[in-house]
């Protein structure tokens, strides 16, 4: 095989060139959206608007645009934070002393208390990265955190509706302003120049590395996609297919004894367009499937209720082992996905928001407030001296929080109310959806209630409901709520406005769109007089569906139920009219966000007894709502309730309870002895690191003020894994009162990790203080590894951090330039790939420009990566390696299996590295077969084995979302 040799020279160059290019692309593109351009021009831009249906395609941009919290006011794209995606760890590995590790490995990462790692800059993925590798994944992300915004903004990317443009930052402001004192002639000449050296070294570049791409990549280890030309994304090149999977139903019997895993799949893509465009699809939807050319993005899964989850798992199971040759994205939460991994699929992660995006979020909303009708922005006159006074706060006090849960919180404080209280924010979105909600509470926790118990909202189980009750106490007036506007002056109160609205007669629907117009009426399903079509067609909406207002037999023989089954059915209907629910196939609701369920759901059950309010917690579609009851009665006997379960690996009986106290008040009984209980349970001597972590990154999900205290006295404990904790909770909390115990860790500390999070940690605080101790931490620091990561750290800032990296690429000291070349290489701006190619053409000190060739050739390697399976255990490279040298001197048999190698490597090897190496891969594949192993593993003499084996029993858990049990005692409570 060819060696690859790099050209830093001509591949700086050549990334000069790109750049400009790029910059003219986007300036293009800017002048035709600032001229009005029609939105079809994004018809002839992607494959997908070449191949899949166009009417289909309009639908889905339309779902996109407004499947989100603002949707009804405001497009996606005028909100949208770009998403940003975490790769799993990679593949445990024998250490190489010449690879670059990432500072940032330092970071635990709990997914499911994701705010450890949240303020850090960890290093992510684009969705064009995540088009190249293998093409199964599992979007992996906590409720709230955006998991179906990032599918739709992959739908939109991939049919050229959606383009995400660099922002600006202060550097490019600065040498903005320093161009514009020079005459246009010199700048253009400039220009000019700089782009004809850079296309010769580009041309150049390709010349030479024609050909060993292949060869780099199998280098590598990296899957070949086939996906052509490398230029284009593979998302460009596919077309996206959206289904939330409450539409998929595949065990309802009306596909026959044996089905093609895609009719259900293509039965819930036709509830996204009209019904002529749904019939119309079908055979194309097919063909794509058939010929690995769609891009398949299913989501929903943690909306299922718990008993329909293993059945649409086996059902996901087979579509993804029929139809694996396209590119399937599957959303998850962060348990329960092993069974997609079994099949083929990779785990990805979805970042959650670091301070860069909460300020973005925040900005976004800012400038479209008052499209939402919502009044001026109130704050307190007296405590912020302007709007933008307040706004910093709101910034700086944002972190912890989802996407959905921060957008929730910034509607309370612009609405005047800066206190912590979830379900007052939750009610104000509530009352945004709907005005008369505060009117008519009793009918929506009704609902809400449904919900949770059968999973969905069915007309018949809610006209049964109130049948069986009192029809004066549960009959619902108030059918036409959503053709009201809220800010009718005439309207005093809720109660009025629900009166008023019970008076306006319904509106007519609006007629069916023709065929030319491929934008088919919502409400496609009455159209029962379906004539014949071909087999390939074959997928018809039931009869039942298409008249789901029809009356049944017994509606028709009893006036009572005819009645209030039109009137509920309305009810139903406005309610998705207004956001409030969604619709899916079988005439089947539920509220669009779990928070609203929760929410409403707590409420009915708030004056419940305590053996109803059991009875409801032990049901695991109730969880949400157990959050947010914590907030309006005393929960004492659930706690108690909680705590009695068995202790599991990854702690969740105890661990849970931190996202209950995020609701309480700071007065429950039981927040003292919970927050003493999990500090000792972080620093107990001998503890598994993975639950010090997990304690550690719960603690801050909680977003209590007691933690602080736990993560202030970690800093003086004896054991570096605690002191390297508290280093990380102390940033994330803004503790500005531990600069100096952090600056005094970087400097003395003995451990290269816990010097590398405390030194990260000054840049989470990010005061002017910190920033100072950071800077003086570059120039006094005689490690490499503690600059590299403040510079890294500094990357995640476009304010202070560009500028001062821009400042330390051109500094006289040697040190801080080198440092800053790898600070500026996470930069993703032209002048920060030009400054890197400069550094390298023309910087005196050999020492840095070898340092920017090393980046050079991370960037060129970062972009054929892709997002990779692990391979089976006796694949993994390590063993393979190992193998070779046992055999080689002679301590195994040449023809030696290779599970046999396995099983000596895990049981046997001398070498304590090369067992660890084993018990990590078993957790990370997933190979729960040999779990009494790994127990047994427990019991080794070395204590770094005994520790992964406990990861692995962790890795386990995550991935079958079923509790094992902790094979050692807690700490007492």
């Amino acid at each position: 095989m060819a060696e690859f040799n790099f050209d830093a020279g001509n591949f700086g160059l050549g990334l000069g060139a790109g750049v400009l290019s790029t910059l003219a692309v986007q300036r293009l593109w800017r002048l035709f959206q600032e001229a009005g351009e029609d939105n079809d021009r994004a018809l002839v831009r992607t494959f997908a608007t070449r191949t899949a249906d166009r009417g289909y395609l309009r639908a889905l941009v339309k779902l996109a645009q407004e499947s989100h919290m603002l949707g009804r006011d405001v497009r996606l794209g005028e909100v949208l934070v770009e998403p940003r995606f975490l790769r799993a760890p990679e593949l445990a590995s024998l250490p190489d002393e010449d690879e670059l590790l990432s500072v940032f490995d330092a970071i635990p990462q709990i997914h499911d208390y994701p705010f450890l790692h949240a303020s850090y800059n960890i290093p992510t993925m684009s969705i064009d990265d995540l088009s190249r590798g293998d093409g199964t994944l599992a979007l992996i992300g906590i409720p709230g955190s955006g998991r179906t915004t990032a599918l739709l903004s992959i739908a939109l990317w991939s049919s050229g509706y959606l383009e995400f443009e660099t922002p600006n930052d202060a550097v490019k402001e600065q040498l903005q302003e320093q161009e514009q004192d020079l005459d246009p002639r010199e700048l253009a000449d400039r220009v000019s120049k700089r782009i004809a050296l850079a296309e010769r070294a580009r041309n150049r570049y390709i010349d030479e590395t024609k050909g060993k791409e292949e060869e780099t990549r199998e280098d590598a280890g990296l899957k070949n996609t086939g996906q052509g030309d490398q230029d284009v994304s593979r998302f460009r090149q596919i077309a996206p297919l959206y289904v939330h999977l409450s539409n998929v139903r595949p065990a309802t019997g009306e596909y026959g004894r044996r089905i093609d895993p895609a009719e259900p799949f293509v039965r819930g893509l036709q509830q996204t367009p009209g019904w002529l465009t749904s019939r119309r699809m079908v055979n194309r939807t097919y063909k794509l499937l058939e010929e690995g050319t769609a891009l398949v993005l299913l989501d929903g899964f943690d909306d299922l209720p718990h008993k329909d989850r293993p059945a649409m798992m086996e059902w996901l199971t087979s579509f993804i082992d029929a139809y694996g040759d396209n590119f399937i994205i599957v959303s998850m939460p962060p348990t329960g996905y092993g069974a997609l991994m079994d099949a083929g699929a990779t785990p990805v992660f979805l970042r959650p928001f670091d301070d860069q995006n909460i300020t973005d979020s925040l900005t976004k909303f800012r400038n479209v407030w008052q499209e939402l009708k919502q009044g001026s922005i109130t704050f307190d006159k007296e405590e912020y001296e302007n709007e933008d006074a307040f706004f910093t706060e709101l910034v700086l006090t944002g972190r912890c929080l989802t996407p959905q849960d921060g957008l929730l919180r910034q509607w309370s404080w612009f609405k005047g109310d800066t206190e912590e209280n979830e379900s007052l924010q939750v009610q104000r979105y509530l009352e945004y959806l709907l005005p008369a909600a505060p009117g008519m509470m009793p009918e929506l926790q009704r609902l809400a209630m449904l919900q949770l118990d059968n999973g969905y909202i069915r007309l018949k189980t809610l006209v049964d409901l109130l049948i069986e009750g009192d029809e004066t106490e549960y009959a619902t007036n108030w059918t036409d709520f959503s053709v009201v506007d809220a800010d009718d002056e005439d309207i005093e109160s809720s109660e009025e406005l629900a009166e008023e609205i019970f008076e306006i007669v319904e509106e007519e629907p609006e007629p069916e769109e023709s065929l030319d117009d491929d934008m088919m009426s919502e409400f496609y399903g009455h159209i029962t007089d379906q004539p014949d079509i071909e087999a390939g067609d074959a997928i018809i909406i039931p009869e039942e569906e298409l008249a789901e207002d029809s009356l049944t037999e017994e509606e028709e023989k009893d006036p009572q139920r005819r009645r209030i089954s039109r009137e509920q059915a309305r009810v139903l209907r406005n309610l998705v009219k207004a956001g409030v629910l969604k619709q899916y196939r079988g005439g089947r609701y539920q509220f669009s966000y779990t928070i609203l369920a929760g929410y409403l759901g707590a409420l009915s059950i708030k004056h419940a007894l305590p053996a109803t309010v059991v009875q409801k917690y032990q049901n695991p579609d109730w969880s949400t709502a157990m959050r947010f009851l914590a907030a309006h009665r005393d929960i004492d006997f659930l706690v108690a309730e909680q705590l009695s379960q068995h202790i599991d690996v990854l702690h969740e009986n105890v661990l849970e309870l931190t996202n209950w106290l995020r609701y309480t008040g700071t007065g429950v009984k039981w927040r003292g002895d919970l927050l003493r209980y999990l500090g000792n349970l972080m620093v107990a001597p001998h503890q598994f690191s993975l639950v010090r972590e997990r304690v550690a990154a719960a603690l801050l999900s909680s977003r209590d003020e007691g933690v602080a205290v736990i993560f202030r006295r970690a800093l003086q404990s004896k054991t570096s894994e605690i002191r390297k904790l508290g280093a990380l909770g102390v940033g994330v909390l803004r503790d500005k009162l531990t600069v100096e115990a952090l600056t005094s860790i970087v400097l003395q500390d003995a451990e290269v990790n816990t010097q590398l999070c405390a030194a990260m940690a000054l840049g989470a605080i990010g005061t002017e203080d910190a920033l100072f101790a950071m800077i003086d931490l570059m120039q006094m620091s005689n490690s490499n590894d503690i600059r590299r990561a403040i510079a890294e750290t500094l990357a995640a800032n476009r304010e202070e951090g560009y500028l001062t990296l821009y400042d330390a690429i051109n500094a006289e000291d040697m040190l801080m330039r080198r440092a800053a070349v790898f600070g500026l290489s996470r930069v993703k701006t032209d002048w920060a790939l030009l400054q890197l190619n400069e550094t390298f053409l023309e910087d005196d000190e050999f020492y840095v420009r070898i340092a920017a060739q090393v980046v050079f050739k991370n960037i060129y390697e970062e972009g054929l990566r892709g997002v990779n399976a692990y391979p089976s255990l006796t694949e993994a490279p390590w063993l393979k390696d190992w193998g070779s040298e046992e055999i080689e001197v002679g301590n195994l048999p040449f023809d030696i299996e290779a599970d046999e190698l396995f099983q000596t490597a895990f049981k046997e090897a001398r070498n304590d590295l090369i067992r660890a190496l084993a018990t990590q891969t078993i957790g990370q594949v997933g190979e729960y077969s040999m779990i009494d192993d790994i127990y047994e593993a427990l019991r080794d003499d070395n204590a770094i084995i005994r520790d992964t084996a406990y990861r692995t029993l962790g890795e386990f858990q995550q991935k079958l979302g079923k509790r094992i049990p902790a094979p050692v005692p807690a700490i007492a409570m």
